[in-house]
């Protein structure tokens, strides 16, 4: 009896500096590991990995392709796809709804609402902070639209 071997990805976790993800493709979930207590032991990281309304949601490299993952449904990035963000309830930056939706040709891929914490904007001072610093939803987007970006996570 032959067991099937998993696929691991090490990402970048957004959620959490100082962290990584070994992401498994094959069932959407990844595990938050502190990159200090992994050592030297830790492969490169290829990806990103953060979630939208307690979904999963990564971006990463294998096989020499570009993958978006929600959950379990894997979208390659090809050039075609586009993605549109926006704030729900549009008064300001510290507004706490937003919706990613992409897609191809179009022909509707995703859409999902989700809330981010409203509270960094009040309090972060950093002269060269962006809103995707802190925003999960708009860091995919802008990826999306950057292929530049991804030579970055070259395996």
């Amino acid at each position: 009896m032959t067991e099937a071997i998993e696929t691991v990805i090490t990402c970048h976790y957004f959620h959490r500096g100082g962290h990584i993800v070994r992401y498994r493709p094959e069932s959407g979930l990844g595990t938050v590991l502190d990159q200090r207590a992994a050592g030297a032991r830790s492969p490169r990281c290829v990806g990103h990995f953060g979630e939208l309304s307690g979904i999963p949601v990564a971006l990463y490299r294998h096989r020499g392709a570009a993958w978006l993952q929600v959950a379990r449904r894997r979208i390659r990035v090809v050039p075609c796809l586009r993605p549109h963000w926006q704030r729900v309830d549009d008064r300001g930056p510290n507004t706490p709804g937003r919706r990613l939706r992409i897609d191809a040709n179009g022909v509707e891929l995703l859409d999902l609402g989700y809330r981010i914490e409203p509270w960094w904007y009040e309090f972060d001072f950093t002269p060269m902070v962006e809103e995707e610093h802190f925003d999960y939803g708009l860091f995919v987007a802008e990826m999306l639209r950057s292929p530049s970006r991804w030579a970055l996570l070259e395996p």
